[in-house]
């Protein structure tokens, strides 16, 4: 990145007290180099997110195949799933299945919305 050089007292200020061109200028790149500096802070904070996001995503397949071992131990684990989450992702997936089976125009989805204010 470029370093700007200072300037002294009286180069900021024009002679109608303004800031100079050139002062405003350096308050603009001064600014936007502070912003792309937290752009790329930032950007490294969302990579290390998602490679963490990554790996606890992989360890929960890794458990559920690994509890998973026979129908009752599955049912187990998917009570679980449901005491924490408020669902079972199997009834999630069933319903996304049966929607796809049936598909509804927005026309009547929002039908159906008001129906249901009623």
């Amino acid at each position: 990145m470029t370093v700007l050089k200072d300037m002294s007292a009286t180069d900021r200020v024009a002679p109608n007290g303004e800031p100079t061109l050139e002062a405003r200028l350096r308050q603009l790149f001064h600014s936007q180099g502070e912003l792309l500096v937290r752009q790329d802070q930032l950007r490294g904070q969302m990579e290390a997110t998602r490679t963490e996001l990554d790996r606890i995503s992989a360890e929960i397949t890794q458990t559920q195949e690994m509890y998973c071992t026979d129908p009752q131990r599955e049912d187990e684990y998917f009570r679980c799933l449901k005491a924490l989450l408020g669902e079972d992702p199997r009834e999630v997936v069933a319903a996304i299945e049966e929607a796809k089976k049936n598909p509804v125009s927005l026309d009547d989805f929002i039908a159906e919305l008001q129906h249901e204010k009623h």
